[in-house]
C-alpha cells in the first residue's frame, strides 16, 4: 500500500540503523506529505540529514519537531547539537588544518603533487593517516589522490572534509576484519575507547559522555585538544588492528555464553549491575549516566585472557564500529 505511512517510516528506520541516511531521508519526506504534522518524522529527518552533515535542514526539522510536540527533548537535544555541529563545521572551514596551511604559501593549482599533499598530510601529525599509510598503503595513495583533485580545484575549505570521508569509508570496508585481530591490537583498540571515556567523564558533563556514545564524536561540542588526541589514537589502533587481522589468519569466531559470562562475571565484580549490562546491551536511550557502566564493561573485557578475551574484545569493537 504505497500510501501507508507507517510503512515508509519503518523502512527508514532500518535504513537509518543500515548507515544508509540519503534513502532514510526519502521514506521520510514520503511519509511527512502523509503525515505532516506528525513530529517524530520530522526528528527522524532531523537526525539523518544531522547524520550527513545537512546542519541547516537538520535545525530545521528539529525546530518543526518542537513547533508540533514542545515536550520533545530528543528533538530539543538533537538541535542543539546540530546548532553546535554547524558551528564547529564554520570554525573549521576557517581555520582548516589544510586549508590554513596552503594559504598563500600553497603552489599553483597545476603544481599540487602527490609528494607535495603527502608533505602537508604529514604535517598534521595525524596518527590516524599514519597508520592507513604504514597499514593500506594503496588506500592512503587512493587518499592522497583524492585531496590532490580537491586541492587542485581550488576547494581548500574541502581538503579535510575529503579527507575524513575517505577514512571514514575505509573505516566501514575493514570493520568486517576485525573479529579476526590478534588480541594484542584488539586489547590496544579497546584500550583507546576505554581511555576516551574516562577522559570525557572526568573533562565533560555526563549528558555529553552519554551523547558522545549515543551519537559520536559531532556530540561533543568544545573538544579541546586532549580530545582530539584521543580520537586520533582510537582511530589509528582500528586501523592497526585492521591490517593485523588481515594478516593474522585466525578464525572470526563469535564469543559463545561462557565468553560472555565471564565479562558478566569481572563487570560484576566492578560495581556494575544486571540493569546497566542490559542498559548497555540493548542501547538504552532511557539511560541517564551510560558512562560510567560502559567503562566498567570496557575494563571487564580487557581483563578477560585468552581466546575467551579475545573473542568479547573483538566483538565490542566491531558493535562499536557498526553502531
Amino acid at each position: 500500500d504505497p500510501s501507508y505511512s507507517p510503512g515508509y517510516y519503518g523502512r527508514a528506520l532500518i535504513l537509518v540503523k543500515m548507515h544508509e541516511p540519503e534513502k532514510a531521508i526519502a521514506d521520510f519526506s514520503r511519509a511527512i506529505e502523509m503525515e505532516p504534522d506528525d513530529a517524530p518524522l520530522y526528528f527522524g529527518r532531523g537526525s539523518a540529514r544531522y547524520y550527513l552533515g545537512d546542519y541547516d535542514r537538520a535545525i530545521a526539522d528539529f525546530d518543526r519537531a518542537l513547533e508540533l510536540d514542545p515536550k520533545s527533548d530528543m528533538a530539543r537535544q538533537g538541535r542543539k547539537l546540530a546548532r553546535a555541529a554547524k558551528e564547529k563545521a564554520s570554525l573549521s572551514k576557517k581555520s582548516g588544518k589544510l586549508a590554513s596551511q596552503a594559504g598563500k604559501q600553497a603552489p599553483a593549482p597545476q603544481a599540487l603533487t602527490r609528494a607535495y599533499i603527502n608533505a602537508e598530510v604529514q604535517k598534521q601529525d595525524s596518527q590516524i593517516l599514519k597508520a592507513i599509510a604504514e597499514e593500506f598503503p594503496d588506500d592512503y595513495n587512493a587518499l592522497l589522490d583524492d585531496v590532490m583533485v580537491v586541492a587542485r580545484l581550488g576547494g581548500k575549505q574541502a581538503v579535510e572534509n575529503t579527507s575524513r570521508v575517505a577514512v571514514a569509508k575505509l573505516r566501514r570496508r575493514y570493520a568486517p576484519l576485525l573479529p579476526s585481530t590478534p588480541d594484542n591490537e584488539a586489547s590496544q583498540a579497546l584500550s583507546a575507547q576505554l581511555a576516551m571515556i574516562n577522559y570525557l567523564m572526568a573533562r565533560q558533563t555526563p549528558t555529553n559522555c552519554d551523547n558522545y556514545l549515543r551519537l559520536g564524536p559531532d556530540a561533543v561540542s568544545a573538544p579541546d585538544n586532549e580530545f582530539l588526541v584521543h580520537l586520533d589514537r582510537i582511530g589509528a589502533t582500528l586501523f592497526r588492528a585492521f591490517g593485523a587481522a588481515k594478516r593474522s589468519g585466525l578464525p572470526a569466531a563469535e564469543p559463545e555464553d561462557q565468553d560472555w559470562s565471564l565479562v558478566a562475571e569481572a563487570f560484576t565484580k566492578s560495581g556494575g549491575t544486571p540493569t546497566e549490562m542490559e542498559a548497555i546491551a540493548n542501547a538504552n536511550q532511557a539511560l541517564s549516566g551510560l558512562c560510567p557502566p560502559t567503562a566498567k564493561l570496557f575494563a571487564a573485557a580487557l581483563s578477560l585472557q585468552g581466546e575467551p578475551g579475545r573473542h568479547v574484545k573483538t566483538a565490542l569493537l566491531y558493535a562499536i564500529m557498526k553502531n
